[in-house]
């Protein structure tokens, strides 16, 4: 349904798509957290990024981007930012990284 979970061939009421999204967003701010609890200070831009970055690949693979983190929760966002677009992930998501990497920079939303 195009928001992390795989259900084949099966049309859902939009209700359901949003609770979907609701239940998925809650595990996200759940590990945050718990992995990641230095993120909830965050201003709510870079806080997204972070939350972005856990929905797509879960807290299991956020937790091996340890030079972006360890940037981050130091405030050093030029340097976290530089990180994040040294990384696989960044040349495998095109525009989306391109959008996270200057939002974590920043702090701005496009």
């Amino acid at each position: 349904i195009g928001i992390g979970w795989n259900i084949s061939g099966v049309p859902l009421p939009q209700e359901i798509v949003d609770l979907m999204f609701t239940i998925s967003l809650n595990r996200v701010d759940n590990s945050l957290s718990k992995f990641l609890p230095w993120t909830m200070t965050l201003d709510n831009a870079r806080r997204d990024v972070f939350r972005n970055l856990c929905f797509n690949m879960g807290i299991t693979r956020l937790l091996n981007f340890t030079y972006t983190l360890a940037s981050a929760e130091r405030g050093m966002f030029e340097e976290a930012a530089n990180h994040l677009k040294d990384s696989d992930w960044f040349n495998q998501v095109g525009n989306r990284g391109v959008e996270l990497v200057e939002q974590l920079r920043t702090g701005q939303r496009r």
